[in-house]
């Protein structure tokens, strides 16, 4: 005999698997999105630190004549 939750059992499973299913698909999006950002975020420290390179090698170049001794040793620091 039917008790009359037969249908709400088999309505709580389908409830059930579709929100694992959304949180599944949703964790997979997050790594991507996150995955995406740490490379550009790399990206971006890189070039930062190109930048800051050149603007060192620059300094280095103003300074060389006055005292290669201390720009060497400034560069092994």
């Amino acid at each position: 005999p039917d008790d009359g939750f037969g249908s709400i059992r088999s309505g709580e499973t389908v409830l059930v698997s579709t929100v694992f299913n959304i949180t599944q698909i949703s964790e997979e999006a997050i790594s991507r999105q996150l995955n995406s950002l740490e490379d550009s975020i790399n990206q971006k420290i890189k070039e930062g630190v190109d930048v800051i390179m050149e603007k060192m090698s620059q300094s280095m170049d103003a300074v060389k004549p006055v005292d290669s001794v201390l720009t060497t040793h400034r560069l092994q620091v």
